[in-house]
């Protein structure tokens, strides 16, 4: 699906765009050259950013008024700007993403004849990748318009079901850890569930609790500190034990995933590969006996 959308991404670029590539290299300002100490005066009255410009390697020259200023110092959304000596201006025109530390340009093409360049940039917004364009004269005035949105299909980052809440959910290589919290309506008492497998497969293993007693199913650690917390909860299945485990610190790094052990050997730790979605509160609803947790997990 991801190459069929760059490929048709290509294909559509290529019909609407009729000019020569030209490959866009920021380069650095000169102190000494007269033009680099206007602009230098005007990124320093126009930019909030109290930062040394000279170290920026973010400069390219249209002419010998317009200059266009990428950003990508700042963290992930960035853009391209358009420096006026002229009218002593600093106006952002493409809106871009940050990617190593350089904006996502797709095109840039100067057009001597028309007397105009353009810029094509991507970036994501939520479950949206655009494609702008932004068409510029010579004398700095600007027209922007999106090209093509296309909507990322969001992957499914737990096993629960629709009927179920979510209390800790997280990738691991190609699979997913789950723990979901279902409290039906009536008499019927809360149960917890545990999923291990592929998204939309059969779980490889699943746990659930039933009646009234969950201390006869799981177990249920917590711990608070200064500097962190850590949630810690298990269940026993043959000679196994599987804890699933997520520690939140200021002054060393975070830790989740599930732990398996045998008869009190470490078999195997499937950290999560990205940032669990949590709610530990749901077990809030449980009556779990007190348990110290490890903090196993460095």
């Amino acid at each position: 699906m991801l190459k069929l959308k760059y490929l048709f991404l290509g294909l559509f670029l290529s019909t609407i765009l009729n000019a020569e590539n030209i490959p866009l290299t920021f380069v650095s300002l000169d102190p000494s050259e007269s033009n680099s100490k206007k602009i230098l005066e005007i990124l320093k009255r126009t930019d909030g950013r109290k930062s040394d410009f000279l170290k920026y390697k973010s400069f390219y020259k249209i002419n010998e008024n317009l200059y266009l200023y990428d950003y990508c110092n700042a963290p992930r959304f960035s853009g391209i700007n358009l420096i006026n000596i002229k009218k002593g201006t600093n106006e952002q025109i493409a809106l871009s993403e940050c990617s190593l530390a350089s904006t996502n340009l797709i095109m840039f093409n100067i057009d001597s004849f028309s007397k105009e360049f353009r810029l094509l940039t991507s970036y994501q917004e939520g479950t949206y990748f655009r494609v702008g364009e932004t068409k510029c004269d010579f004398q700095g005035k600007c027209v922007g318009k999106n090209l093509l949105i296309y909507r990322i299909p969001k992957p499914k980052v737990s096993l629960c079901k629709n009927s179920e809440k979510s209390v800790f959910s997280c990738a691991t290589g190609e699979k997913l850890i789950s723990l979901c919290s279902i409290q039906p309506s009536g008499e019927a008492k809360s149960n917890l569930t545990y999923r291990f497998g592929k998204p939309n497969a059969t779980p490889e293993l699943e746990y659930i609790s039933k009646g009234s007693n969950i201390n006869k199913y799981f177990k249920y650690a917590k711990a608070y500190y200064g500097n962190g917390s850590i949630q810690e909860l298990s269940f026993k299945k043959g000679s196994y034990l599987y804890t699933i485990y997520q520690g939140r610190h200021n002054y060393r790094n975070n830790s989740a995933g599930l732990l398996l052990e045998k008869n009190g050997k470490k078999i195997a730790n499937f950290s999560c590969n990205n940032t669990p979605t949590s709610d530990w509160n749901i077990l809030l609803n449980f009556k779990f006996n007190d348990n110290e947790a490890r903090d196993f997990i460095e």
